[in-house]
């Protein structure tokens, strides 16, 4: 097949994804194009993580007010010049302008992944609810795409807000993350470093990562809180203000080294789909320590792969009583647990599988 791969950001989990499928449909045979926007983060040579049988199309789609035309007009040239037997859309704007743009030509053969729905939003009003839901079944009808949802609560917000059912492909993780595992050093008897990785915005909650930094470092000045990834200005001030050491952005390869090395990943994210970076941290062995919600209670079993918080003092009690038996403890289940759900012979399994579903509509 010609599978055509259209996704809205060139800086998160999403590309990661994007990238494994396309290198999985490659070693099958398929033909592969990847419509990719840059943002802040991005990789600078995204050539150089990418297998030379597939090909790359950068259409530049931010910011939206200036480029939109010309991202539609350019993208519709594409489709008539490659001609896919597939499209396969990654997140809710590349989907939205994409489906718009392919009409019912590509009724059936286009795929849309949400990588966390909009509906899993917690700050959006009930106007922009809406409006959100109204141009999702608007795209949804100008181009009938197959739903497919990352985790179980995905899938569910997608048949309850769209009214359509929605195939269920769960992540999967790099196969060289344990070059990563290899470079870490011996394991430290007490936390020294916490950890998280992203983009410095509201989904990620930046406020409650500094109250809980405050909050140890008050009674545990030595311990180290470090947020690799950069974003919003005033968010990445007040992180610095209570002592966050943020990096910026960097190198996929020394992300991956310093989350490695640090004794717990921390995530205080609102919304996801299934965050790529906490099962990275999970087959690092690195204890993760996630906020409860339905994205985190679909990945972590609370008390054996990790631990679930609900409020800030919940989660500094969590790290101030943290041993190395504990941590070890944890990081061992987990890993087995990632390595056996997230790998990628269950993710290629599995992505064959919707596929002929679809193909056979099913």
């Amino acid at each position: 097949m010609r599978v055509c791969h259209v996704i809205e950001s060139g800086a998160t989990g999403a590309l990661q994804m994007v990238l494994i499928t396309a290198e999985i449909q490659r070693g099958m045979g398929d033909e592969v194009l990847i419509v990719y926007s840059r943002r802040p983060g991005a990789p600078a040579d995204l050539r150089a993580l990418v297998n030379p049988g597939i090909q790359l199309a950068h259409l530049r789609m931010r910011p939206l007010a200036l480029h939109l035309a010309a991202w539609c007009w350019r993208f519709a040239s594409l489709l008539r010049r490659w001609n896919p037997d597939v499209l396969h859309f990654h997140g809710s704007r590349a989907g939205f302008m994409g489906r718009l743009v392919a009409g019912r030509r590509f009724a059936r053969r286009a795929f849309q992944s949400t990588h966390g729905f909009w509906p899993m939003r917690t700050n959006l009003s009930a106007a922009e609810h809406v409006l959100y839901r109204a141009l999702e079944r608007f795209a949804n009808t100008v181009c009938p795409a197959v739903y497919v949802a990352c985790s179980e609560p995905e899938r569910a917000v997608i048949a309850r807000e769209i009214g359509v059912p929605a195939l269920l492909l769960e992540n999967a993780l790099e196969e060289d993350l344990d070059a990563a595992r290899g470079r870490r050093s011996a394991p430290r008897l007490e936390v020294r470093r916490v950890v998280t990785c992203a983009r410095v915005a509201e989904q990620k909650d930046p406020a409650l990562f500094a109250d809980i930094c405050r909050i140890v470092r008050d009674e545990r000045p030595e311990i180290e809180f470090m947020w690799i990834g950069d974003g919003d200005r005033r968010q990445r001030r007040m992180l610095e203000r209570a002592g966050v050491l943020v990096t910026g952005w960097m190198a996929r390869e020394d992300a991956l080294r310093h989350v490695a090395e640090s004794c717990v990943y921390l995530s205080t994210s609102r919304w996801e789909g299934m965050p790529v970076s906490v099962l990275e941290a999970m087959m690092l062995k690195v204890p993760v320590l996630c906020r409860r919600a339905e994205w985190s209670e679909a990945i972590v079993r609370d008390g054996v792969t990790g631990r679930l918080f609900d409020n800030a003092r919940s989660a500094v009690q969590t790290l101030l009583s943290a041993d190395s038996a504990w941590r070890r403890e944890t990081a061992e289940a987990a890993r087995t647990a990632a390595g056996e759900r997230f790998s990628q012979a269950r993710f290629a399994a599995d992505l064959a599988r919707i596929y002929r579903q679809a193909q056979a509509g099913e």
